[in-house]
């Protein structure tokens, strides 16, 4: 019933993703297919990747707080906890720059395939990564060595409340008010 009709339809858009990305090469094998390059197929999926590191970056920040960090003399000298935090923390923050800017990249160019992971019941909910990230970096910023910029946390948490916001409503009104199975989550 309803799977097959989405297997169906899944297998129509890989077919038609497949013979997009096809082209022929002068004088060679005509039937070799030619992939676009990476940071033109980057796939939403690709910012689970920050959002692991900065999720790391935060358990540590945390268990640099606990006992077991703490220096001989009990004054929270966690520094292994806060260099392991500092670690994940710019891992995340390089790996979101680099995969961010291959996203945009292919808004650019190939906003079709960004349009059909719109359509996708599965890979809309990963839209919601990049300004989740931008909640989690704020979570996971490392205090000790940064010092405490309130301001910048603070202005990195309205823009991702507000972009949550937005995407909730979107969720939400496609959920309930989509025109057919499809379009519903």
């Amino acid at each position: 019933n309803g799977r097959e009709k989405y297997k169906s339809l899944y297998l129509s858009n890989q077919m038609e993703g497949e013979l997009s990305n096809r082209s022929c090469s002068e004088g060679k094998n005509s039937d070799r297919e030619v992939l676009d390059p990476l940071y033109m197929r980057m796939p939403n999926t690709a910012f689970g990747i920050s959002m692991g590191l900065v999720g790391h970056s935060i358990a540590w920040k945390e268990a640099s707080n606990a006992d077991i960090f703490l220096s001989p003399r009990g004054d929270g000298g966690g520094v292994l906890g806060e260099i392991i935090n500092i670690f994940f923390w710019v891992s995340s923050v390089v790996s979101f720059v680099v995969i961010g800017a291959c996203y945009l990249w292919k808004c650019r160019f190939r906003c079709h395939l960004v349009s059909q992971e719109w359509q996708s019941p599965i890979r809309a909910h990963f839209m919601n990564a990049p300004h989740l990230i931008l909640l989690m970096l704020a979570m996971g910023w490392p205090n000790r060595f940064f010092g405490t910029p309130v301001v910048l946390w603070r202005i990195m948490w309205i823009i991702g409340f507000i972009m949550q916001l937005g995407i909730t409503q979107l969720m939400y009104e496609r959920w309930f008010f989509g025109n057919s199975a499809e379009q519903r989550l």
